[in-house]
């Protein structure tokens, strides 16, 4: 079992933390990460240099999707923003803005040309990519959308989020079919079954959920796991179901009951992205990643247990006129057409055309915002063709792809795509100063003021006296003299001028939210006790401080002995900060201590030890000792704070009246 699953290769991918890995759905031949460097690269699977290194966002990536037919892929980034590259012509193709902030998930339709993309704006977008244009915008849920995907038909769009629900939407009309709200955390993916009509969804909670789209009840739910699960992938035949979590690997069946058939621990660490190839379905292939490193990991199907006892198996169901599967439920309806015979869009839309036929954007074209969201016609003529699954599948016999040796020679070839705007910027600079002209001509011309002339002049009194009042004026200061740049600034451009003459701050912020980045990541992997190690381990005090006022002081129950051991030796350098708040943060959390905790470590040190030996008696009072010796030394620096402003001289009060409660 030991050799079931192993890391084929470990390599740095970017310069900076990864946010977003992906791999080819079809064929797993290739990878796609995605980071804070704003750059995307393409991997060979089992080569550790890039083939293709893509530019052309202007903030950090943050998810990443392949089509079916793996030539292009789909980008969203922090800003919003969403880009189509054509890996074949390495060129963008479509650019579509809509989002309100960073987009945390998207995915292809099979034929290609429709996106749906899930943003932490709580909306879900349906983007047609042959017209440029968002079709329609589903406002899906009360917290950030985390996982999006296409029915095997096409025909159904589901969508979970951090707000813990799952719903199911009809792609023609939009609507809401269902909503499965059982899970108790975020979902963080959602798949549905290749032939049935069965739904699958993973949530931190640590549990998968099994959902029968015919009645829309939940088939079952699996039993409790370690850590949360972070994706899941159904086998290629439909006969089972594997689960990824924080360094282990689960075989699950879900009828009559979720049953786990094999649990492998792997030390993959947070695995983000698994996909069984249709040319080899023995294996499994899983990409992982930390900071900027990336592992990817190779699973022997034939070593691992994917069916349960044969007593588990369904009762019979009773005959049906639709198309049944093995176990009796219904199928999808899927027809496997190409490109060739799909059939052309209607002529009410002449700008569209297939996404293959596409070209790169010209940069004389304007934005896509400009492109109104489809009418219930418009919408019958985009999806007219998309009833039916495309996968494309390749027109001759596709040989089983062994993953290479880790020890072969690296692929060399390494290209650069970059995207200048600049013909864009002077298109509309020259647009908007015609417009200016245009509009000048059925101006009327300005006509001066003439004041009314006195015939007597009369002098004011501080002039006949001989004095000059504007001696005893303050100087008059001109008013700044402004530029006016009539460009549209592009995404870049407006923030190079934000962050022009705020360098420092700016790097000091980034460098915070990385930070808070990293603990996030810690926190939904780790317990309570391991994430605070975390941030004084990075030693940084706005980070803790952070963490104190907005977590640990709202929610008192995750305190223990144990965090107090930890937090009160970093205390003593937030009392004696120059920053007010850090100040206020370290007396509030003495405060909040002694209160929670100064009758146990009272008890604790008073009353005499017992008889006989009690190990968890004697390791309680040694915390109780250690954390009064350290309330001891920060009383004594406490009380020697000056009062500089009222709210640090009532703080000082209410921590003298605390301290003799503990005495």
């Amino acid at each position: 079992m030991a050799q079931a699953c192993i890391k084929q290769s470990e390599f740095v991918a970017h310069g900076s933390n990864i946010n977003a890995v992906a791999i080819t759905p079809y064929k797993g031949r290739m990878l796609a990460t995605g980071g804070e460097d704003r750059k995307i690269a393409i991997w060979a699977v089992g080569k550790t240099q890039p083939i293709l290194m893509i530019e052309g966002h202007t903030s950090p990536v943050e998810s990443l999707a392949f089509s079916i037919s793996e030539q292009y892929i789909a980008a969203g980034s922090k800003s919003g923003t969403t880009k189509v590259f054509d890996l074949e012509n390495s060129q963008v193709v479509r650019t579509l803005r809509g989002h309100k902030t960073s987009i945390q998930c998207l995915n292809f339709h099979g034929n290609g040309d429709i996106v749906v993309t899930g943003s932490a704006d709580t909306n879900v977008k349906v983007w047609d990519l042959r017209r440029k244009g968002c079709v329609y915008t589903c406002k899906a849920h009360s917290d950030a959308v985390t996982s999006v995907l296409f029915s095997p038909d096409g025909r159904w769009i589901t969508s979970g989020s951090a707000d813990s629900t799952v719903k199911l939407w009809d792609v023609g009309s939009s609507n809401l079919v269902k909503e499965f709200n059982l899970h108790r955390n975020a979902v963080t993916s959602v798949k549905f079954h290749p032939n049935e009509l069965v739904l699958a969804t993973a949530s931190m909670d640590r549990t998968v959920n099994f959902w029968d789209l015919e009645t829309f009840e939940m088939i079952s739910s699996s039993p409790v796991e370690s850590h949360g699960v972070r994706c899941i992938a159904f086998h290629i035949d439909g006969q089972s179901i594997f689960s990824g979590a924080q360094d282990s690997l689960r075989v699950y069946n879900w009828e009559p009951r979720a049953m786990c058939c094999d649990a492998l621990q792997t030390g993959w660490g947070k695995v983000d992205d698994m996909v069984i190839p249709v040319p080899n379905p023995q294996q499994l292939i899983a990409v992982s990643h930390d900071r900027s490193v990336v592992s990817i990991w190779i699973c022997n199907l034939d070593k691992i247990k994917q069916k349960g006892d044969k007593s588990d198996v369904d009762p019979p169901v009773q005959p049906s006129a639709q198309p049944l599967s093995v176990s009796g439920r219904q199928q999808f309806k899927v027809q496997y057409i190409t490109n060739d015979e799909r059939p052309p869009t209607g002529p009410s839309r002449p700008r569209e055309m297939p996404l293959h036929q596409a070209h790169a954007e010209p940069p004389h074209e304007d934005d896509d915002d400009d492109v109104p969201e489809a009418n219930e016609e418009e919408r019958k003529i985009i999806f007219s063709d998309r009833n039916t699954l495309v996968r494309t599948p390749p027109k001759h016999p596709v040989e089983p792809f062994i993953i290479p040796a880790a020890s072969e020679q690296p692929i060399s070839e390494k290209r650069e795509l970059k995207f200048d705007d600049k013909a864009a910027h002077q298109n509309i600079q020259h647009q908007l100063h015609h417009r200016q002209q245009q509009a000048q001509q059925h101006q009327r011309p300005p006509q001066k003021y003439l004041p009314p002339q006195h015939h007597h002049e009369t002098k004011p009194a501080e002039e006949s006296m001989g004095l000059n009042l504007e001696q005893f004026m303050p100087a008059k200061r001109s008013p700044p003299h402004r530029e006016v740049d009539h460009k549209v600034a592009d995404e870049e451009t407006t923030l190079k001028m934000l962050s022009k003459d705020n360098i420092q701050i700016c790097s000091i912020l980034s460098s915070r939210v990385d930070n808070l980045q990293l603990i996030r990541r810690d926190w939904d992997i780790a317990d309570v006790k391991a994430s605070m190690e975390s941030v004084i381990g990075l030693g940084d005090k706005s980070v803790l401080v952070d963490m104190i006022n907005h977590v640990f002081c709202r929610k008192q129950s995750f305190w223990t002995l144990d965090l107090c051991l930890l937090v009160l030796p970093e205390l003593k350098e937030l009392i004696y900060d120059n920053k007010e708040s850090y100040v206020q943060c370290g007396c509030n959390v003495i405060k909040l201590i002694i209160k929670m905790f100064g009758p146990v470590i009272k008890e604790n040190i008073q009353s005499p030890v017992g008889h006989g030996i009690d190990l968890s008696r004697e390791e309680r009072c040694e915390k109780c000792q250690n954390c009064y010796s350290h309330l001891i030394s920060l009383k004594e620096e406490a009380f020697k704070l000056k009062p500089t402003s009222e709210p640090i001289s009532r703080l000082i009060r209410d921590l003298k009246n605390a301290f003799s409660r503990l005495n």
